[in-house]
């Protein structure tokens, strides 16, 4: 047991040095976030099962909330989980979120909130 336990701390040891390497080089500017998610194989496979539908709902969605747009934006997020079959993590947070405030924007929305 403990050889495995230490097989699983390397494992996680040089993923974080990976993501450490991957940072740096997206803060320096010689690789930009977007081909990152073009290129990089995990993301590539962690994003297979999302359709072109799926992320086009929940980009308009999300824009809306960020706009003050809340009951749009409670529409298409709710569409959001339709389209995938399952439920959404970060489309359930904004509604939930919205929901708290009866799907209005406060009065002072800045397209931002502090996450609790």
């Amino acid at each position: 047991m403990r050889l495995l336990e230490q097989r699983n701390k390397l494992i996680r040891v040089k993923a974080r040095l990976k993501r450490d390497r991957e940072k740096v080089k997206m803060f320096d500017g010689s690789i930009k976030l977007v081909n990152k998610f073009e290129l990089d194989e995990e993301l590539h496979c962690m994003r297979e099962p999302f359709t072109e539908k799926f992320y086009e709902q929940y980009n308009s969605g999300f824009e809306d909330y960020i706009e003050g747009r809340w009951e749009e934006a409670r529409r298409k997020l709710e569409k959001v989980e339709n389209i995938r079959g399952a439920p959404d993590g970060p489309s359930l947070s904004l509604l939930r979120v919205m929901r708290e405030h009866n799907f209005k924007a406060p009065h002072d929305w800045e397209g931002w909130r502090d996450l609790d």
